[in-house]
């Protein structure tokens, strides 16, 4: 049995291998060749042989290896080689393995970072999450950037996929990637501006520090909000159909600087960002004392949903400032704020759902004191979880949907995702566990709740929304 695979000359990629049994004709088709060896060419008009990268590269212009012609290698190695195909313009969004940035690809491998989830689905659908492929960083080189894609309007899907020959799409040695300017604000169009606030500028570890964005002088509705920061692909807050947007960071990381920045999008369409010189900083200092802290907890073991207290005490002798407990919570990458104090001695008690460790922090006379950490073992059970479900369709192509939160200490705000995951697209954001939004569907979408229960999100029940 004979295997197609792909792989530039120099380089050969694990992973990439293309289990596949092609049809090999004795004679090449559209200029689809190989040897006897395993790689795939493109033996274009310019004498030169060209070397399907991928699976992904190759399936991006044609459907199915029966196009493929076998030469001997003595013919191959007359053909000179060229280089590498590149994916075909249009049929497919790609971007590293290394960095969350999408992008278009347009004839000659120019590619075109989308700046937002809501112009990639306009262009490629409510599901143009299914359509990114993954370029491993050695064949990254194989292209070229060009201007970020800013609005739908500066890339039609269409157009560029009208090239279907690899040979049409070779760079020429002279070919210089048109500019344009990037501005993601129309004068013409809106005239709004974008500010953003952060609580202080300067924060601790495990510190709550609350961000603000605001949109002014639109002439337009504004329909969608994101904050976000530059070392993550998913959004810190998103809001929609508001002109401000606003939420709580829990401070995970240490020492660190981050720095925050909003789009916004109007009813039009059109996508605005702060200006770079206007995005807050924070930066985040390590703490310099672990002395002067204790904590404790009673019960230490518990059924699911009952009740334990804690305290947490500060044993030095400057003033303080503040002073919070943190739950760590298996399955939670950061710790979870619980209760914020501004004296010596902070207590309470919850409802816990799964077993978890606490903390205390204090802030005195411009030091960070932490306590070890205490576990509260709680009994196996089943943790509350949210119901999705389609309760109406108010309009064509709409859906709307309701969320049934459980209800109880501990539990807060539920996120609808369009996908199975809380890094997929965000269609909502519910203040409390439960609610209902009205959907506009063109394409089939699945649909998954988060809510947040005793500190960490759990999911629903998963749909699938149809126009």
């Amino acid at each position: 049995m004979s295997h197609i695979y792909f792989f530039t000359p120099a380089v050969v990629i694990a992973g990439l291998l293309i289990f596949a049994t092609p049809v090999v004709h004795a004679q090449p088709k559209d200029n689809l060749i190989k040897g006897s060896g395993p790689a795939v060419y493109y033996n274009a008009p310019n004498g030169k042989r060209y070397v399907f990268t991928t699976e992904a590269v190759y399936k991006s212009w044609y459907p199915d290896y029966s196009q493929v012609g076998h030469i001997s290698d003595a013919q191959l190695a007359t053909i000179p080689l060229g280089g590498n195909v590149t994916m075909r313009p249009g049929a497919k969004l790609i971007k590293t393995t290394t960095s969350p940035h999408v992008y278009a690809v347009s004839r000659y491998g120019v590619l075109h970072w989308i700046t937002t989830e809501d112009v990639a689905a306009q262009l490629y659908g409510a599901n143009w999450n299914k359509h990114i492929i993954d370029i491993p960083d050695a064949f990254f080189v194989n292209y070229i950037i060009g201007n970020q894609i800013n609005r739908a309007s500066q890339y039609a899907v269409t157009m560029e996929s009208a090239i279907t020959r690899p040979d049409d799409n070779i760079r020429p040695n002279s070919y210089q990637v048109p500019t344009a300017p990037e501005t993601s604000i129309h004068p013409n169009v809106n005239p709004a501006t974008i500010s953003m606030t952060l609580s202080t500028s300067h924060a601790v570890l495990h510190q709550i520090v609350h961000i603000q964005a605001k949109v002014s002088h639109s002439n337009l509705p504004i329909t969608r909000i994101e904050i976000r920061t530059a070392s993550q692909p998913w959004p810190v807050e998103v809001c929609l159909n508001s002109m401000t947007c606003a939420g709580d960071l829990n401070i995970s990381t240490e020492p660190m600087t981050e720095t925050y920045t909003t789009r916004a999008t109007d009813s039009a369409g059109t996508t605005f960002e702060i200006p770079t010189a206007k995005q807050p900083i924070l930066t985040v200092s390590a703490p310099n004392n672990f002395a002067n802290m204790q904590i404790s907890a009673s019960p230490l073991t518990l059924p699911m949903g009952s009740r334990t207290s804690y305290t947490s005490k500060y044993t030095g002798t400057g003033i303080v400032k503040s002073h919070k407990i943190y739950a760590i919570i298996p399955g939670v990458p950061t710790p979870v704020l619980w209760r914020s104090c501004t004296t010596k001695e902070c207590s309470g008690s919850s409802v816990l759902y799964r077993t978890t460790s606490f903390y205390g922090q204090v802030v005195s006379n411009n030091q960070t004191y932490f306590s070890s950490p205490v576990q509260v073992n709680v009994l196996v059970g089943n943790v509350p979880k949210p119901i999705l479900a389609i309760t109406g369709h108010p309009a064509a192509n709409q859906t709307k949907i309701s969320v049934t939160g459980p209800s109880g200490e501990t539990i807060g705000q539920t996120w609808i995702q369009d996908g199975t995951t809380l890094q997929n697209r965000t269609l909502a954001k519910c203040s409390q566990s439960s609610c209902s939004v009205t959907l506009q569907v063109n394409v089939p979408e699945t649909i998954t709740a988060f809510t947040f229960v005793g500190g960490k999100y759990e999911a629903s029940n998963t749909i699938t929304v149809t126009p």
